[in-house]
């Protein structure tokens, strides 16, 4: 849910980046709980922590393609497939595993196959 008080802030976020404020900036969008913001912010520090603490933050608000994102920068491969599964993207999952993670491929299909049984039992 976004915090108005520190969203307001937030809105002056140019500035603080502007004039070097960059923990300040961090903690408006921290705490206005702008994902978006903060992590590009992380992302443009290097911060393996804060993009670790951003996970949880953007999994409780339902945000899973910042979750994905973080996941992915921080090389977690396996989570980012196990989003995705969570989230009901098979196809996504499935062609992901292809890509970074084959060996996860088989299961990932499998799983794939089966929710597709529970529309088209021919399948």
């Amino acid at each position: 849910m976004f915090n108005r008080r520190w969203g307001l802030m937030v809105m002056n976020d140019h500035w603080l980046l502007s004039v070097g404020k960059l923990t300040l900036a961090e903690e408006c969008l921290s705490k206005g709980r702008d994902l978006p913001g903060l992590l590009l912010l992380v992302t443009a520090r290097g911060s393996r922590s804060k993009l670790k603490e951003l996970i949880p933050m953007a999994k409780e608000q339902g945000k899973s393609n910042i979750a994905f994102m973080a996941h992915f920068l921080l090389g977690d491969l396996d989570e980012c497939i196990q989003l995705l599964l969570e989230s009901g993207r098979m196809p996504e999952a499935a062609f992901f595993a292809r890509t970074y993670a084959p060996s996860k491929m088989s299961d990932v299909v499998s799983l794939w196959q089966d929710d597709l049984k529970k529309i088209n039992p021919k399948v």
